[in-house]
């Protein structure tokens, strides 16, 4: 008989069997000669510090180049914060710190990753970032008799939908709440007088203006 005390963080693995609690736990070894022997353990299990998410912009036009900042909120008991990313983009001003700067001036994606040190060892975050947003609407149909659909994409957030007859008079104005991933809206033009027609998309990234034609029937 044999014992021994120890403390993890979140676990403990001993002789291929995983611990998640403190406590005594017991074990039975066979030596060589065939001898059984048993092994006590007293673990303390302490819970691994808590890692945020990471925070900042994911979805960025391929037109908004420039320096863009990312953290994760203090983590108690950490003594180092490493952040790397898998592509080009620099990262700057980022030893030691539960934040840094990136300087996405070319198209393209990436992952962001954050490693947080303390005694536990590391917990990693992830974000991914998507420098190539091109923000544009679809039409159609186009020409109409009336009822017509509006697909937006790479727009996200609350967007401004507004529609002007020819002479620029605004007829009608609406707001969706739009995702990255796309997003159909129906509309129609029933009542309205035959003729050309401007479509103007706005959010808080860009504005974006289509013609519509409404024919008769």
């Amino acid at each position: 008989f044999h014992s021994f005390t120890d403390s993890a963080c979140d676990s403990y693995t001993w002789n291929g069997i995983t611990y998640k609690e403190s406590g005594t736990y017991q074990q039975t070894f066979t030596s060589q000669q065939g001898c059984d022997s048993i092994g006590q353990l007293e673990l303390t299990i302490a819970p691994g510090p808590y890692v945020s998410e990471i925070v900042g912009e994911q979805f960025i036009y391929v037109t908004d180049h420039g320096r863009y900042t990312y953290s994760i909120e203090p983590v108690e008991g950490a003594y180092d914060y490493v952040w790397f990313i898998d592509n080009n983009w620099t990262i700057s001003n980022a030893v030691g710190s539960n934040s840094c700067t990136i300087d996405i001036n070319t198209i393209g994606n990436g992952t962001l990753t954050v490693r947080v040190y303390s005694e536990c060892g590391y917990t990693e975050r992830k974000i991914h970032i998507e420098h190539s947003l091109q923000p544009d609407i679809v039409v159609f149909p186009n020409p109409t008799y009336g009822d017509f659909k509006l697909y937006l994409y790479g727009m996200d957030g609350e967007t401004l939908i507004e529609i002007y007859n020819a002479i620029g008079q605004r007829i009608a104005q609406f707001e969706a709440n739009a995702t990255v991933g796309g997003t159909l809206l129906d509309y129609s033009l029933k009542y309205h007088a035959c003729g050309m027609y401007l479509i103007s998309v706005t959010n808080r990234y860009r504005n974006v203006t289509k013609k519509l034609v409404k024919n008769t029937h």
